[in-house]
């Protein structure tokens, strides 16, 4: 089952004073620069659903992600495949939207990239609230030629559960930083499951999704 809401500042993916840039690979363009609020783990005691012993639960909402904000760089919490996909704003050909880094999916043609984490849900979560700051960049053409998809995945791999995704179509000419959030229900509570963002792009003229700013979180209402 999915349940999808997406809005964004000025649109689906509001269009915000950005950063105009062009699409190629890190060494084509580089920029400086960056900094904001540290994206790291919430500490088990402050997540919800149960207290540090993890036999109490504890009410509202609370992040699930390691280093969200990628701003602990490309080694903490997250597994990439396929592409170098965090990168420091030195390295990108746009400016990150907070921080020192961010999350560079496509940017060239024929690739097939994963960024994922493992994510435990709390026994008494009753909704999943995603949240990003987003700019898509396209040389496409109009047609779904490129496309980023957010899942949550079992321990077998299936997917349990799509929490958004976007193509070519939902991308501009440049660069402007959004926002984007998405509520998902069923929250999948008490399961261990894989959090994963998968960019695929075809033979020609790519496209480029950036995600900073991330955050993946749990709603736990425990009753009386």
């Amino acid at each position: 089952m999915r349940a999808r809401l997406v809005w964004a500042l000025g649109g689906l993916i509001g269009l915000a004073a950005g950063c105009d840039a062009d699409i190629g690979s890190p060494s084509d363009e580089t920029a400086s620069g960056g900094g904001g609020a540290d994206g790291g783990a919430v500490p088990p005691d402050a997540r919800p659903g149960a207290d540090a012993a993890g036999d109490e639960c504890v009410e509202g909402w609370g992040e699930l992600l390691e280093n969200p904000h990628f701003d602990q760089g490309p080694d903490v919490g997250w597994t990439s495949s396929g592409a170098d996909i965090i990168l420091s704003d030195a390295a990108m050909p746009i400016h990150v939207d907070s921080g020192d880094y961010a999350a560079w999916f496509g940017g060239r043609n024929e690739l097939d990239a994963t960024l994922s984490q493992p994510v435990s849900i709390p026994d008494a979560a009753s909704d999943l609230r995603l949240s990003a700051k987003t700019c898509f960049v396209t040389a496409e053409s109009a047609g779904t030629h490129d496309r980023v998809e957010i899942v949550l995945r079992d321990a077998g791999g299936a997917v349990v559960g799509t929490l958004s995704d976007f193509t070519n179509d939902d991308a501009g000419g440049v660069c402007n930083w959004g926002s984007l959030q998405v509520s998902s229900s069923p929250a999948h509570a008490g399961q261990d499951l894989s959090f994963e963002i998968h960019v695929t792009t075809d033979a020609a003229n790519h496209t480029s999704f950036y995600f900073d700013t991330l955050a993946l979180e749990a709603l736990s209402e425990c009753g009386s």
